[in-house]
């Protein structure tokens, strides 16, 4: 990279305007009955439009149309975004007036860096898409009012004002604001999961010759396309709420981004970045999602990550800042999203005089969250390993202001639009000890809650949260659920995180119902008030809302040192996160195979046992499925995390194939009543002994769950 600034982001693109005269800064409160939403379904043919929606300045939306400049796609955008009027007077609070808006595309870095030649694109774009526009529309979701503002000057001064009397003319007039329509074939991945997995694994083995540190290494999804493309933004921004929504439309297609990551914002001369690095699925269940999150926080592999892109992005600032003024403001910060939980950090820093924002992108771009480090080498290997040239993705999205400053977006989470085609980028940071299944699992958990807000599904793939089976065990959902817990000496054990998840999925299944309370499963409880009992709670749905059973019996508990012999058996999207009453098509299986206990799978890979979770010990490290909504999120699966964690045993939520779990060393399954079996044996895969981790892990369960009988008898005799 060049020391900046770079005298060739500050030279003059011949444009048709020149930014010569003065521009007077105007905001005025214009009566729009609408919310943004509305107002953009009654724009849907309009032309060359940009939206920004989320905390691009202040929260709320910015409209723009009829831009005045459109520079062609092949001249520099980090010397166009230099070009602006100068304001006369101080500029309003939170206004902007207008500004570039547009798009600046990954291969754009190729005007910073000589790079090998790039994989062709399956469906080309402009290298960018930069437009001025003069005048544009705010909305103030804290005032929730609408503004008219506009940069004039005196040779704009009646055209801007034609356009502002046509667009409030348009929006009084009746056009219809109901949703359009969009049709979508099903998503298929480019490379597929195989060529994926190939790439990622040379990427690793850069890093270990010592090439890099890091890259970023991602795959395409796409999909036939018709009908409205800013009618698919809505439906996505709708759903997710990203920080910085973005619609970009021209005659080449349209940009529909989603992306909840801030690239660089500059304030008078304040600049901060915030890179995502770290990803964890979101669970249905309360308990496994602030596993997740607490998973997410303690990984040493996503620190390392973070921290990598944190130091990349200090070094990148350091070209056009101050000396001693670039601080981390924060580390490590785990933030919910869309699907997913995050890890965000951000750094800052005190421009330069000199330095203006061609430069400040020219040093920055592109995002280094999205390359990897050393930024070079990595966007060499970049070229070498993917099938396809990023076009619109991983680059930025950009808001330049002389009211209001810089605010971009690293352009992920985005659906590019063009010729009948949309596609998805997705990817991951790869390091040392990436493992190339779990980080494919990994671009598909970012891609889910995507395709699922804009109603999307991929080919040959279910990973959708569901109620109800896949297509390999199907489940009658009209007969209920329900919920079994294990009592000892009349005390019902983790009741409170049972009666979380049943709640949750009575809610999702059936609406908003109370079934049953902490102190009526206390009370059941002591109908076994010796030795261990099983507690069963029955929910089913009525015309009028739901109907609550709830028993109590004695059990006998499982002997620990009789292994379980297991069977692999295709359940396609497996059962989810529900307990099902309606277990019919699993005992049909479990009576042809008798003495053999169901193992769930989902193609190839491993998701559960029909009654328990499962782990494996495989090189030494403790893998169980994750809780991606196909298995059912268990209280015992939960608590033998964390207590693995508690001293210092690291448990991996990954994908398991059944080629993986036959190298295991050992197996096990976990379960509330039965606490913690080792497996011997899956007919036709492997055999297992009874391992010292196995053992270790029913020991600490249960003096667990001694310490919390032990305090709940004291509680009960206060």
């Amino acid at each position: 990279m060049p020391v900046m600034p770079d005298k060739s982001s500050q030279v003059q693109v011949d444009l048709p305007f020149h930014f010569g005269e003065h521009a007077e800064l105007t905001s005025e409160e214009i009566k729009v009955p609408f919310t943004p939403q509305e107002v953009l379904r009654k724009l849907q043919r309009t032309d060359n439009l940009a939206v920004l929606i989320g905390d691009w300045t202040e929260r709320g939306a910015i409209i723009a149309w009829d831009p005045l400049l459109s520079p062609p796609s092949d001249s520099d955008p980090f010397a166009i975004v230099n070009q602006l009027p100068t304001l006369r007077g101080a500029a309003t609070p939170k206004s902007v007036g207008g500004g570039w808006i547009g798009y600046i595309g990954y291969q754009s870095g190729r005007l910073i860096e000589d790079l090998p030649a790039s994989p062709p694109p399956l469906v080309p774009l402009p290298r960018h898409c930069l437009r001025y526009y003069d005048h544009l529309l705010r909305f103030d979701a804290d005032s929730e009012k609408w503004y008219f503002e506009a940069l004039v000057t005196a040779s704009r001064a009646r055209a801007i004002y034609r356009s502002r009397d046509a667009m409030l003319s348009r929006l009084e007039a009746g056009t219809s604001s109901t949703p359009a329509t969009y049709n979508l074939s099903r998503f298929i991945a480019v490379p597929g999961r195989g060529e994926h997995i190939s790439a990622i694994q040379k990427a690793i083995d850069y890093i270990w010759r010592g090439d890099i540190f890091q890259a970023n290494i991602t795959l395409r999804l796409q999909a036939d396309f018709a009908g409205s493309p800013l009618e698919l933004f809505l439906a996505g921004q709708t759903k997710l709420r990203p920080a910085f929504g973005a619609f970009l439309s021209g005659s080449w297609g349209a940009v529909a981004s989603l992306s909840p990551e801030l690239f660089i914002r500059r304030t008078n001369r304040r600049v901060s970045t915030s890179p995502i690095k770290g990803t964890a699925a979101r669970s249905p269940d309360a308990v496994c999602d602030q596993m997740a999150k607490q998973g997410l926080a303690n990984s040493e592999k996503d620190r390392a990550e973070n921290l990598m892109i944190v130091d990349l992005m200090r070094n990148d600032l350091g070209r056009v800042c101050m000396p001693g003024t670039i601080t981390v403001d924060s580390l490590f910060s785990i933030q919910e999203m869309a699907g997913v939980w995050h890890m965000v950090s951000t750094v800052t820093g005190i421009l330069r005089e000199e330095v203006v924002d061609g430069d400040l992108l020219r040093a920055t771009f592109p995002p280094g969250s999205v390359t990897g480090a050393p930024k070079v080498r990595a966007a060499e290997i970049i070229d070498e390993l993917e099938g396809s040239a990023r076009e619109v993705y991983t680059g930025a999205i950009a808001l330049v202001s002389p009211a209001s400053g810089l605010s971009s977006s690293v352009v992920i989470r985005t659906f590019e639009i063009a010729q009948a085609k949309v596609w998805l980028g997705v990817g991951g940071g790869i390091v040392a000890d990436s493992d190339p299944e779990a980080e494919y699992q990994e671009c598909l958990t970012k891609a889910e809650p995507l395709l699922e807000a804009i109603g999307a599904e991929m080919e040959n793939y279910l990973p959708f949260r569901r109620a109800g089976g896949g297509q390999g065990i199907v489940v009658d959902e009209s007969l209920g659920i329900f919920e079994t817990i294990a009592t000892m000496d009349g005390f019902a054990i983790e009741a409170g995180a049972h009666l979380a998840r049943l709640l949750k999925s009575l809610r999702s299944l059936y609406g908003d119902h109370q079934s049953v309370t902490l102190a009526e499963i206390s009370k059941a409880a002591q109908c076994v008030s010796t030795g261990p009992g099983r507690m069963r709670i029955t929910v089913r749905p009525t015309h009028d809302g739901v109907q609550t059973l709830l028993a109590c019996e004695p059990y006998q508990l499982h002997d620990p040192e009789i292994g379980i012999a297991t069977v692999p058996v295709d359940a396609s999207a497996g059962l989810g996160p529900h307990k099902w009453l309606d277990r019919t098509q699993l005992d049909e299986l479990s009576a042809r195979h008798p003495g053999l206990v169901p193992l769930l799978l989902a193609g190839n890979t491993v998701l559960e046992a029909s009654r328990s979770n499962l782990f494996a010990v495989i090189s030494g490290t403790v893998m169980t499925p994750p809780c991606d909504g196909q298995i059912l999120p268990g209280i015992t699966r939960s608590r033998i995390v964390a207590l693995l964690n508690s001293i210092g045993v690291e448990v991996q939520e990954v994908e398991i194939s059944l080629e993986r779990l036959a190298d295991a060393g050992e197996v096990f399954l976990s379960n509330s009543l039965r606490g913690v079996e080792w497996v011997e044996s899956c007919l036709g895969v492997a055999a297992w002994r009874h391992g010292p981790l196995t053992r270790l892990v029913r020991n600490l369960l249960c003096e667990y769950q001694v310490g919390l009988i032990d305090e709940m008898r004291n509680r009960a005799s206060w």
